[in-house]
């Protein structure tokens, strides 16, 4: 969770409005307090790789501002209030109803997913002992952590995959172009120096976690993990 005291209070200082990125936290929790109820409004992901995902793209926006919701509404349905009178140049971004209903029978389960997920990274942090990884952490609240991606940092990336390849284990690159670097946003970073975003962006790699993945496969690639050399 990326939130902190301080961050809350210099947005309330400035009057500045905060949305969160909650695509992929739903579930995770800040001093008790859910992701999603944190800023004035938070955006969520339902694609079907997510935590809890729909049959299909799908997504939400919560707020507990009635103002604001209303204009959510009016902007994800061609910006209009009422059929054919349009009052922002809106989009159309309206939820399937299918997918809808095929999330209401799954939100019920966000925590134990979310459990699930928790019990194979922890699996992952108490088994792999490679010093050429570096691992995430276990938060001491294991709430505040929903492991959409389990995510480690290799000293030798291509190496390291093609390891995992040969051994027939599953592994992915997420965002391996940071977005001041995406062809997009050159306008605006012409000479970006972020080392920090460019060094994670260049040694990531994610781990298998998913409902399709249990503790006693993590022990298995962690084992395998280990003999990379």
């Amino acid at each position: 969770v990326c939130w902190s005291e301080d961050f809350e209070a210099m947005a309330k200082q400035r009057g500045l409005f905060v949305v969160e990125d909650n695509a992929q936290a739903i579930g995770a929790t800040w001093n008790g307090r859910f992701t999603g109820s944190l800023g004035d409004a938070a955006a969520f992901s339902f694609y079907p790789t997510k935590n809890i995902g729909a049959l299909g793209d799908a997504g939400a926006v919560t707020t507990d501002s009635e103002q604001l919701a209303a204009t959510v509404r009016a902007l994800a349905n061609y910006g209009s209030d009422r059929r054919y009178h349009n009052i922002y140049r809106g989009l159309n971004c309206r939820l399937d109803p299918i997918q809808a209903a095929f999330l209401c029978e799954k939100l019920p389960f966000t925590e134990e997913e979310n459990s699930l997920r928790r019990d194979v990274a922890r699996t992952y942090l108490e088994n792999i002992s490679n010093q050429r990884l570096i691992l995430p952490q276990m938060p001491s609240d294991e709430r505040a952590h929903v492991f959409h991606q389990f995510v480690v940092r290799a000293d030798n990336r291509p190496e390291f995959t093609s390891y995992l390849t040969e051994k027939g284990i599953g592994w992915d690159i997420a965002y391996a172009t940071p977005p001041f670097r995406q062809p997009c946003y050159a306008a605006d970073f012409p000479n970006p120096s972020f080392p920090e975003a460019d060094a994670i962006a260049g040694h990531c790699v994610s781990l298998p976690v998913s409902r399709c993945t249990t503790p006693d496969d993590a022990r298995q690639i962690a084992a395998l993990i280990n003999h990379w050399k």
